[in-house]
């Protein structure tokens, strides 16, 4: 059949109308019929197709195994990380990981058979409770303490008068417990188990956190600085489960809400007295745990300080248990801060004289926080630090042109105006490059738009432009005298949410 279409809508009917009518006829043609393409004049074999025909050539492909599995492809290695770019190829080595207290090395072995529970047990209405100490003059009265899971605020609450604290409706999982104020900081991980009848008491019920000071900005320095090396981690896999059979080093929690394996609280979930061995010898080991299931993980390039005073006291590094060891330190209090590419914590410690405390040997033991959380940390850390500067008074001179940040008056003050909210002085006209110019008079049109920078003495002269000192000479028409103004150009004020003081 040869039909000529000129018609494009025609063609489009007539495609149509031979679709049909072959279906029409397939659904009439009967098994084993003879038959023939009318289009390419192929004649139809008729009957089954494949008959006769190998089935094993067209069986479906298999499944691919998985990485790490008999037959499957090598994985290339990570650079970044140095390990195989997928967990189920990662074995934890149960050599280097586990619960247990570092030893005094009396008896040539890293590890003790003792256990450091890092995990507190709610009660029977799915409450944490908790008390909050602070060493070194830390004032935990402003302290702000959040529980976060996988990098997410679960709640947020603010200690009483007396330090307590509670967080409610909390499920069995691992979370991280950072708390923040004026004057006070911790941040450690944990886990939280599911209430349960036949706990004794050697599985914490409570917690007891020691804070360290926060006044200055030795805290946000540090964490600025190491938080950008924290890594995502390839959680491996055990070996070993968590049966009753199994060892309770290395329980998450499975094994730790089930079996309720006897330990001693770790130095972040009781704050008891740390004491070192009988040479002097501080001894701690630090942990981190995966967030998939609450078990330990090993530790890569961990850096142990403590510090005193707003100083770095010491610094060590961990070994491959993440055991660190300082040598012949005074009794006093610090602050603890482990930092590695496996996460971050701080916590407060009472160092003892040997043999002070209930136990021979009470060693530092705490859980970073997890690597999920340390974005969080960093955040809070630049915000707190922005806030401080902001915050920061200024010099306020009085109705007698006296400057009350020194004292002095007569233009004999040689302190710098600090022009803006936090201290900030826009550089004088020489340190700022040409090209520049348009936008620090843009800058300067939109503060004096809202006010930004008038800060005009209510009686007597005065330049109060951009970076020049004070010269109150009684003639009001005096000479400013330059400075040197730190760091490069900022941008406007005015662009930044910061209500203006009603005094300056």
């Amino acid at each position: 059949m040869s039909i000529q279409i000129k018609n494009g809508r025609t063609t489009l009917a007539m495609a149509i109308c031979v679709a049909l009518l072959a279906l029409g006829n397939e659904a009439t043609a009967q098994p084993g019929t003879q038959g023939s393409d009318t289009t390419n004049q192929v004649p139809d074999p008729g009957g089954d197709p494949f008959q006769g025909l190998d089935d094993e050539k067209f069986e479906l492909p298999g499944v691919p195994p998985l990485p790490g599995e008999e037959g499957a492809a090598p994985q290339a290695v990570d650079p970044r990380i140095g390990r195989v770019g997928t967990f189920q190829t990662e074995t934890v080595n149960d050599k280097y990981v586990g619960w247990r207290q570092v030893s005094d090395g009396t008896d040539g072995n890293r590890l003790s058979e003792i256990l450091r529970s890092q995990w507190v047990m709610v009660d029977d209405v799915g409450s944490v409770r908790g008390i909050v100490y602070g060493v070194e003059g830390a004032d935990v009265g402003n302290l702000k303490i959040t529980l976060l899971h996988n990098g997410r605020v679960v709640t947020s609450t603010r200690p009483k008068d007396d330090g307590t604290f509670n967080f409610s409706n909390v499920r069995e999982g691992t979370y991280a417990v950072i708390g923040w104020g004026d004057n006070a900081f911790f941040a450690f991980g944990l886990n939280i188990l599911r209430f349960n009848e036949e706990a004794d008491d050697s599985v914490p019920q409570e917690l007891k956190i020691t804070a360290v000071p926060n006044e200055t900005t030795i805290n946000t320095d540090w964490i600025k600085y190491f938080a950008k090396d924290v890594k995502f981690p390839i959680y491996g896999k055990f070996e070993i489960g968590e049966d009753e059979s199994d060892p309770p080093r290395l329980y998450g929690l499975t094994g730790q809400s089930l079996f309720l394996p006897a330990a001693r609280p770790a130095t972040s979930i009781s704050s008891h007295l740390v004491t070192p061995t009988s040479d002097g010898r501080l001894i701690g080991r630090v942990h981190q745990m995966s967030t998939r299931d609450g078990r330990p993980i090993d530790l890569r390039n961990t850096r142990v300080m403590l510090l005193q005073n707003d100083d770095v006291y010491a610094a060590v590094s961990t070994d491959a248990y993440g055991v660190f060891e300082f040598p012949e330190l005074p009794a006093g209090e610090y602050a603890c801060v482990a930092v590695g590419q496996d996460g971050i914590g701080c916590i407060g410690i009472y160092l003892g004289e040997a043999g002070s405390g209930d136990e021979d040997f009470a060693p530092l033991s705490f859980t970073m926080i997890p690597s999920e959380t340390t974005g969080w940390l960093h955040d809070l850390a630049i915000e707190q630090a922005y806030l401080r500067v902001i915050s920061r008074p200024i010099v306020d001179y009085n109705e007698d042109e006296q400057c009350s940040g020194c004292g002095q008056t007569g233009g004999g003050c040689q302190r710098p105006y600090a022009l803006r909210p936090g201290g900030y002085r826009v550089p004088p006209k020489s340190a700022i490059p040409r090209d520049q110019y348009p936008l620090k008079k843009f800058n300067r049109l939109i503060d004096g738009l809202f006010f930004r920078d008038a800060q005009i003495p209510p009686t007597g002269g005065g330049y109060y432009g951009t970076g020049y000192q004070q010269n109150f000479s009684g003639n009001p028409g005096f000479s400013p005298t330059p400075v040197t103004a730190p760091g490069p150009i900022g941008g406007s004020t005015s662009r930044n949410p910061v209500p203006a003081p009603s005094k300056r």
